[in-house]
């Protein structure tokens, strides 16, 4: 059997044993008026992740073959000893934590995660009528998930360390809730660890007759923190890397429609830019009423393509292409620190962001975007911008 072909059996092997994520998670979505303008992640999504993230794995192996990739003091370095399959499980199961089944995080007062006598933190059945908790916590349910599922993923191959790799990686794909800001940084990855250990035994207190587990034993040492770093990054850009455009499906599988005509242009931020914005969805155009929401989808889908290379001097840069640099520059700009906060997680290495304009830019977009440069690299030191006029 040809490797390609290979993998193709697999691809649908393991869509078909997670079916029921990937619909309950659309189900949600007709349900839930949040959920119903959220972005696309159902098939196409996972798809086009599971592409852009060997892209970035193939940039990072080019990288590493430069030598330029190296532990620097206590940091992790990248490695060049990922296996296609693990990404291809990672890439498909990162997002089927969406149905709206697990747990949240308990959180007190003052805004941390509550922790119990044992020394775990606290979780909660997770309230799916709330699509905010469902949302922030889906990394974390995506791996319960991933567990429960063991003996399924078995029968295609994958042994016990490598579910617990897929497990773990799908939390870390989600930055805030994962506990992994950088994911060359051993501590983080122990926070991680510990979060999910917490999860399963919540789960396992809940469920006696059916528990789950996660070794993280055979993960917690040099060699495969490399491997789970390198995935949590690659991941993280290619689920950040969607090339959009004009009438989006949403994730209830409906268009998402922007009159770009209604947007003002030069408002100077967010909320001016869409105040009078007429987005819609669906065939009777319901008027999209959540502002986050509309602030995504015009910036989203602005963006059609996104490229990750190593350039001539060797600096992993990551190309973004703007249809239009003149259409809401702050929506749009809002959509690029979603990139910049994945590069940013990586803050030993070294990234150029090339931003490209398919239409010329007036003097106002140009002012905006080089306030954005100065804003952006002031922000993220690890981070240069390119813009098309240096």
């Amino acid at each position: 059997m040809e490797c390609k072909e290979h993998k193709h059996i697999l691809e649908n092997d393991i869509i078909e044993i997670f079916k029921s994520y990937y619909d309950s998670s659309e189900e949600l979505a007709k349900k839930n008026q949040e959920a119903r303008v959220f972005t696309d992640h159902k098939n196409a999504h996972i798809k086009m992740v599971l592409s852009k993230t060997r892209d970035v794995i193939k940039a990072i192996q080019q990288y590493i073959k430069l030598g330029i990739n190296e532990s620097k003091t206590d940091k992790i370095p990248f490695s060049d000893n990922i296996k296609s399959e693990v990404i291809i499980a990672i890439a498909l199961l990162h997002d089927i934590g969406l149905s709206g089944i697990g747990y949240t995080f308990v959180i007190n007062k003052d805004g941390f995660y509550e922790k119990d006598e044992e020394d775990y933190y606290k979780l909660q059945s997770i309230d799916c009528n709330n699509y905010s908790q469902v949302r922030i916590n889906h990394g974390l349910n995506s791996a319960i998930n991933i567990f429960k599922n063991r003996e399924n993923l078995k029968k295609l191959g994958y042994s016990d360390m490598e579910i617990d790799e897929i497990g773990v990686v799908c939390m870390a794909h989600f930055i805030s809730t994962s506990g992994l800001k950088d994911v060359n940084s051993k501590i983080d990855w122990k926070e991680c660890f510990d979060r999910i250990d917490s999860a399963i035994n919540t789960y396992n207190n809940d469920h006696s007759d059916f528990a789950i587990s996660f070794n993280r034993n055979m993960l917690e040492n040099d060699k495969y923190l490399s491997i789970l770093a390198t995935e949590a990054f690659a991941i993280r850009l290619g689920d950040v890397s969607r090339d959009s455009g004009p009438n989006m499906e949403s994730q209830s599988g409906e268009i998402i429609n922007i009159d770009r005509k209604s947007l003002n242009n030069e408002g100077g931020s967010v909320d001016s830019e869409i105040e009078k914005a007429v987005i819609t969805i669906g065939s009777n155009n319901d008027s999209i009423i959540f502002q986050k929401s509309r602030q995504v989808h015009v910036g989203e889908q602005n963006i059609i393509n996104n490229e990750i290379f190593i350039n001539n001097d060797g600096i992993l840069t990551h190309k973004i292409t703007i249809e239009n640099g003149n259409s809401a520059p702050k929506c749009t700009q809002v959509a690029i620190y979603d990139h910049m906060r994945v590069l940013a997680s990586a803050p030993q290495e070294k990234f150029i962001v090339q931003i490209a304009f398919n239409k010329s830019c007036t003097e106002y977009a140009k002012s905006s975007y080089e306030e954005f440069r100065s804003e952006s690299m002031t922000k993220y030191h690890n981070i240069v911008v390119a813009l098309p006029w240096d």
